[in-house]
Order: C-alpha cells, then sequence, then structure tokens
C-alpha cells in the first residue's frame, strides 16, 4: 500500500487507485484544473479513434470515400423499425367498441377501425397487400398478425446489425425483437374482447 506523506504526517491509503482518485479530487479542490487550455472543450483526436482497433485503416480509407460502415446503415435502419412499431402500437385502438362505431368525418367516407388498421400497411414493402376483406370482427387478427410480421422483419434487422457490429463496439448490440415478444406487447395494447384491456 502506498503511503501519501504530507508535512507532519504520514497516512496509508487502501490502494493506488484511491489515492489517485485522492490526488485528482483535492486539485479539482484547489481550482487547479479551472485554466487549462481546452477546459470545457471537446478533446480533439484527429484521425485517431480509440474503438478502431485492426478495423482503423478500413474505416479511414471508407471515410476518406464518404462511405459508412454497414452495421451503421443497419443501426439507422433498425432505430426506423423500432419507432415504426411504437408508433403502431401507440394507434392501436382503445377498445373493440371503438372499431365499431364508423365516423362520419373519416376519410373517403371509411371507418375508424379501416384507417388505424390501414396503418399496418403503409410503408411496408416487405409485406404482402392490405386483404380483401377486413371487417371489426377480424380486424384485431389481421392487424396482430401484420404487427408480428414487422417485428420479425424487426428482429431479423437486428440480428443483422448486431452479426456486423464489430467485436469492440459489443456494447452497442440491440436486444432481439422476436416474434413471441412482439405478440405480448400487441395483446396487451389490444386484447381480445373477451379480456379486460388492463
Amino acid at each position: 500500500m502506498p503511503p501519501r506523506r504530507t508535512r507532519d504526517t504520514t497516512t496509508w491509503v487502501d490502494s493506488w487507485e484511491s489515492y489517485a482518485e485522492q490526488q485528482v479530487r483535492e486539485a479539482i479542490d484547489r481550482g487547479e484544473f479551472d485554466r487549462l487550455p481546452g477546459a470545457g472543450a471537446p478533446i480533439d483526436l484527429g484521425d485517431v479513434n480509440p474503438f478502431e482497433g485492426d478495423l482503423g485503416p478500413a474505416y479511414r480509407l471508407a471515410r476518406n470515400a464518404g462511405v459508412v460502415p454497414g452495421w451503421v446503415a443497419l443501426g439507422q435502419e433498425v432505430e426506423a423499425c423500432l419507432l415504426t412499431l411504437e408508433t403502431l402500437l401507440g394507434s392501436l385502438p382503445r377498445s373493440p367498441v371503438a372499431l365499431e362505431k364508423p365516423e362520419s368525418v373519416a376519410p373517403q367516407g371509411g371507418s375508424r377501425w379501416r384507417e388505424k388498421l390501414r396503418l399496418l400497411w403503409l410503408g411496408s414493402p416487405h409485406l404482402a397487400s392490405e386483404p380483401a376483406i377486413a371487417t371489426p370482427t377480424n380486424a384485431r387478427t389481421i392487424a396482430r398478425a401484420r404487427f408480428i410480421d414487422r417485428a420479425a422483419h424487426a428482429d431479423s434487422r437486428i440480428r443483422a446489425y448486431n452479426s456486423q457490429l464489430p467485436r469492440s463496439l459489443a456494447w452497442l448490440e440491440r436486444p432481439r425483437y422476436t416474434p413471441q415478444m412482439a405478440a405480448t406487447r400487441f395483446d396487451r395494447a389490444w386484447p381480445p374482447s373477451d379480456e379486460p384491456r388492463g
């Protein structure tokens, strides 16, 4: 254990780490770090990236060519997929009765349930087109199947993202969004008509 000596006393500290931390805290208290050059500004590392590891030259070459690493683009796609799923969950009808009451002000004379259900098909090139028959009785079943399908697509993108992520950045891995999780979340947001909504 390192000794800590002052003018009149010598004390023993628990470890080098606690000794160093204590020295830094005392220097902060005395204001020794207040007027350092660049205080409060971000550290400019130049071309040095501590997370690059062995891929540093490849990243620099790609950056100079204006190319984004594949895992970064996939991460943006994953964010968009997850945002879409959360938006869909928030737009589900509050009760089965809301589906059965047509709204006179709905676009093209349709009803509220058809507009809510239509959200599940918009912007989904990987999904089939809207089914020919959608009634209030089967709207939940259709919406649930579409939501699970979108969640499966999001989960496939998450798996691709996690597999392309450099090992040195493993802490950026995304948790999976499995179809079972999607079904559970959908059922909580829009329970079957015979179950109370909680």
